[in-house]
Formats: C-alpha cells, structure tokens, sequence
C-alpha cells in the first residue's frame, strides 16, 4: 500500500533535517503546502510532492485536446 503522505524517513530524506519544526520551515520555504500531524510532523501529500518535483503530470495537461473541426465544413 502507497502511503498519502510522505513518510519520516522520506521527510528526513528530502529535507536533511531531522527536527519537524526544521522540515516544516524548509518545506514551507520551497513552496510545498504542509500541514502537522498532532505530533509535530509535517504533513505532505504525496502526489503535491511528485506535482512540485515534476514526476507527474498535473490531470489538468494530461487529457489531450484535438482542434474542433466542425466549422470548417
């Protein structure tokens, strides 16, 4: 099962820092929205994470648009 939320370690991965308080600042600084868990932790979705580091595309650019040819004819 895939996480929601990026875990600890990948906090600490990302980020270099070990402290949440630390994690959040950085996060917030670089854009990314980040919410706390009851205990301090950053929160942040995983799939805004992959949206910001250009791993997805946003559902919005991914459909394909064709030119509407009807007022041609």
């Amino acid at each position: 099962m895939i996480n929601l939320c990026l875990t600890k370690e990948e906090l600490q991965e990302v980020t270099g820092l070990k402290r949440f308080a630390a994690q959040f600042r950085y996060l917030s600084q670089q854009g990314f929205i980040v919410r706390r868990r009851g205990d301090g932790m950053p929160l942040v979705s995983r799939q805004h994470f992959e949206q910001m580091m250009g791993g997805l595309i946003s559902p919005s650019k991914s459909k394909q648009q064709s030119p509407d040819f009807s007022s041609l004819s």
